[in-house]
């Protein structure tokens, strides 16, 4: 007859925090209750950090556009932290195409800067496209591709993700920050 093949079955199957997407959601939730801080003689104090309250606007915006899917909260708790770290971060450099050749060189972490770098430009320095002979589009197209390349070589779920809606989480996310500084 046939050989028979034992499949791992789900429940043995090991979930990273970016699978579970009911944690994800119940995260979400919870941010979004909390009161994101008070003026306190005319200086707005927050109560939690900047990546919580992107977090809560973020997740807001995707809950009351119906754009549920468990991809689109994962891209967005990783932008939010990736914007809340690039507070306080400094880049090796700031062109994309030297992470592109040095990720081949040095590995996969090299791309994910790029990547990251890109979606940073892409939300927050609009005007950086029109630096040296890049548009904006080369930024998207290049985030997409150093998305897609991290994953190819880790297989972590993140780099699928946001290279598929990349997009997507860039204009959901500054959307938010626009608001964020209307003060809505």
């Amino acid at each position: 007859m046939g050989e028979l093949v034992p499949f791992k079955r789900a429940a043995e199957k090991k979930m990273g925090p970016e699978d579970d997407f009911t944690k994800i959601l119940k995260d979400v939730v919870e941010i979004r209750r909390e009161s994101p801080g008070a003026e306190v003689n005319g200086i707005f104090q927050m109560n939690g950090s900047f990546e919580d309250l992107l977090k809560a606007k973020i997740g807001s915006f995707i809950i009351e556009n119906k754009l549920i899917t468990a991809d689109l909260f994962r891209c967005s708790l990783y932008v939010s932290h990736l914007l809340g770290e690039t507070l306080s971060k400094r880049f090796d450099s700031y062109y994309a195409v030297d992470y592109l050749i040095r990720g081949y060189e040095e590995g996969p972490a090299v791309l994910q800067q790029g990547a990251d770098l890109c979606c940073v430009f892409c939300i927050l320095f609009e005007e950086r496209a029109t630096w040296r002979m890049m548009k904006q589009g080369d930024y998207v197209r290049m985030g997409i591709q150093l998305y897609s390349l991290y994953y190819s070589r880790t297989k972590r779920v993140i780099g699928w993700c946001m290279s598929r809606n990349f997009e997507s989480i860039i204009s959901i996310a500054k959307k938010c920050i626009e608001d964020m500084e209307k003060g809505e």
